[in-house]
């Protein structure tokens, strides 16, 4: 582990296993020293001028490459702590660096003079330079090393480096500077941290917004563990946190089942993630199809004789009658009502004909049952005689039909009677 320090110098620290740690705490039981053992650094290069800021490792993993306030980059010899390259690439303060992984001799360093640069350990010199607009906070480089990645400001942006560090995309998703970046585990998202108190997760393949997490303080660093198995940040105010991934473990779940002697299904034993959306987050919204009712469809089949069949179903004509009635008036707008009230069996002959008797006092309902009480006495007048119950059935319809015209013929009469009483009393 490399780390730069305010002092003008870096170190490298081992991460000591547990046989080193044992050693550790013997040597400091056996001092009597009560406080827990230090680590001792393996090197310190101290041939820098100010604070230390960038400390990274070279592919090949020998060699330590550090960049400093003095706007120097070194790189150190990690077997001899010699220098083995000095090189002036800024004008002011760097502050961020990082070391190609597909390459031994590449660096890519950000300065506050606003450029990006990229240099080539083996001739010691900067062979590509890029203008941010801003003081440079961080860097990135993708792993093939064809693009790089600045922030500074409010700002992203991305470079390509192959066509000379030509500008690719700009994302300016930040209210407050943009501190700290990071790739996800598989280089399928970018994640940026800022000021504002608010970590944006972009999607590499259109550089689209995906995501944002919110924390309580601004944030000055930012990191990811392999497998983006957690997310620690480092916060203004003194608070490190981490964040860890929720992950299902379907190992486990499978061989607790598989201990019970029950089938293992994964989808069945996952609990759905919530997700909220944020004000920044496009939506796209799946409508939904909607369910037609079974005479719906047959109406939207144009199949008239089934339609109404459904419509007089027990369950709709029994508690939504209403519904039936919209069946047949729609049915009399399209002119087959009597296409659908021809060729009915005895049996549903006499549901049809129970319905209309049960339901023509209704006065929401008496004009279209008295339409098609006529048209069923126009189309089954000569089958009269051939079932005996049908025969009662439109006896009663048709007395039905005989009380309620004498009646309306009262209400009419009686109503003219009042209009004249009222008119010769004015």
């Amino acid at each position: 582990m490399c780390v730069g320090f305010d002092s003008n110098h870096a170190k490298v620290y081992p991460i000591m296993e547990e046989q080193q740690k044992d050693m550790d705490l013997e040597e400091a039981e056996s001092s009597g020293s009560a406080s827990k053992p230090k680590k001792r650094p393996l090197r310190k290069f101290d041939d820098h001028l100010g604070p230390v800021h960038v400390c990274k490792f070279m592919r090949n993993l020998y060699q330590v490459m550090t960049a400093s306030d003095d706007a120097h980059v070194r790189i150190f010899d990690l077997a001899t702590s010699s220098t083995i390259m000095k090189l002036k690439a800024h004008k002011d303060y760097i502050r961020s660096g990082c070391t190609s992984i597909s390459s031994d001799d590449l660096i890519l360093t950000g300065s506050y003079d606003h450029t990006v640069k990229m240099t080539d350990c083996r001739i010691n010199s900067v062979v590509m330079s890029v203008d941010h607009g801003e003081p440079v906070e961080n860097v990135l480089m993708f792993p093939s090393s064809n693009m790089i990645i600045s922030c500074g400001g409010n700002s992203i942006k991305i470079w390509d480096v192959l066509k000379g560090g030509n500008l690719i995309h700009t994302m300016i998703n930040h209210h407050k500077t943009v501190t700290s970046l990071a790739f996800s585990f598989n280089y399928k998202y970018l994640l940026s941290a800022g000021l504002d108190r608010h970590i944006k997760v972009f999607d590499l393949a259109n550089y689209d917004l995906v995501n944002t997490i919110d924390y309580p303080s601004s944030i000055l660093s930012l990191g990811i563990l392999p497998e983006d198995r957690s997310l620690i940040v480092g916060m203004n105010d003194g608070l490190l946190s981490f964040r860890d991934r929720k992950t299902n473990n379907f190992d486990q779940q499978k061989s607790s089942l598989k201990s019970k002697n029950t089938g293992f299904n994964p989808y069945k034993y996952v609990s759905p993630t919530v997700f909220s959306a944020s004000a920044t987050d496009h939506l796209i919204l799946h409508e939904a199809k909607p369910h037609l009712k079974s005479y719906d469809k047959q109406l939207k089949k144009f199949n008239s004789t089934a339609a109404l069949d459904e419509a007089l179903s027990l369950k709709t004509r029994v508690h939504t009658p209403q519904v039936t009635i919209g069946v047949m008036q729609e049915l009399i707008r399209r002119g087959t009502i009597k296409a659908a009230l021809a060729g009915k069996s005895e049996k549903s002959l006499g549901i049809l004909i129970k319905f209309i008797q049960r339901n023509i006092s209704n006065p929401n309902f008496t004009a279209t049952l008295t339409d098609i009480s006529n048209i069923l006495l126009d189309l089954y007048l000569n089958d009269i005689g051939k079932y005996a119950a049908i025969d009662d059935l439109f006896v009663r319809l048709k007395k039905n039909n005989r009380f309620r015209n004498s009646i309306s013929n009262k209400f009419i009469s009686n109503n003219w009677s009042f209009r004249n009483y009222f008119c010769r009393t004015k």
